[in-house]
């Protein structure tokens, strides 16, 4: 199992260290203490990206009036 600390998994999401606390509190991602060492699984991350709404692929539609 591949561990990420509160810092690294701030960085991979490209989130503030606030906003990374505020989806442990909502149940979006998991963490494991070791300590007084927090950590999230890798795996925990990728199902939270894998969950987020995926953006419409629009170059394929044609705009008229372009």
């Amino acid at each position: 199992m591949s561990l990420l600390s509160i810092k690294d998994t701030c960085a991979y999401l490209s989130t503030s260290r606030a906003n990374l606390y505020r989806l442990l509190q909502a149940g979006k991602l998991e963490a494991i203490k070791m300590g007084r060492n927090t950590r999230i699984p890798y795996a925990s991350i990728e199902a939270y990206i894998h969950s987020l709404p995926k953006l419409h692929d629009h170059s394929s539609t044609q705009r008229k009036g372009v």
